[in-house]
């Protein structure tokens, strides 16, 4: 994650000049768009801007900017993949489940995935 935030931010919108991060869903239509758009492309699993500042279950979870979690979609972050998180990692990203859905899963931040920016 640490990778994509990184080139959401460099990237510049795509040479226009914006700010750009990674991306934070706060509404289950968004969620329902961004899976849509995602199954759509071909696209496999992706970072977006949620995470947790430290790698703890208990730590609260937050966007990259530092905002805290609130929407959570009524009765938890969901949609979870159903691990829950562990104590190993801080970050989040959007899995392509079997059905072609895309639910939030928690992973180790230093790992590679396609990542999702928005621009501000």
């Amino acid at each position: 994650m640490y990778v994509a935030e990184t080139a959401c931010a460099s990237d510049n919108g795509g040479g226009f000049t914006v700010t750009s991060h990674l991306a934070d869903v706060t509404s289950m239509a968004e969620q329902n768009a961004l899976a849509t758009w995602l199954t759509g492309i071909g696209a496999g699993d992706q970072w977006f801007g949620l995470k947790s500042p430290q790698a703890l279950v208990s730590s609260p979870l937050s966007w990259t900017d530092g905002t805290p979690l609130t929407n959570t979609f009524g009765g938890g972050p969901f949609p979870w993949s159903g691990s829950g998180r562990n104590e190993d990692v801080q970050c989040v990203r959007m899995e392509q489940t079997e059905n072609e859905n895309f639910k939030w899963s928690d992973r180790s931040c230093n790992l590679n995935f396609g990542y999702l920016c928005e621009a501000d």
